[in-house]
């Protein structure tokens, strides 16, 4: 899952067209965070606001190690993979 909380680039536009996109420069956190019993214990959450005040974007992704970790405990563990985005 991926949630925009603001977009990526900025476009300027005037009557004509676009003028300018603007890019801004962004870092991206990656954070592996605990569940078990195939996601019922654990909520994993958490605090964006230790890695900035506003993310851009947050993610999760479900990783092949991810999977490989879960199949090998049998879903007792089962870790899941959270990006934060953030302006530098």
């Amino acid at each position: 899952y991926t949630f925009e909380h603001r977009p990526e680039s900025v476009t300027l536009t005037s009557a004509g067209g676009i003028v300018a996109t603007e890019q801004k420069r962004t870092v991206t956190y990656e954070r592996s965070v605990p569940t078990y019993l195939n996601g019922f214990v654990g909520n994993g959450r958490i605090d964006t606001s230790e890695l900035c005040d506003n993310p851009i974007r947050t993610e999760l992704r479900v990783t092949p190690a991810d999977v490989a970790v879960s199949a090998a405990t049998l879903l007792i563990y089962t870790p899941h993979t959270l990006y934060v985005t953030c302006e530098r």
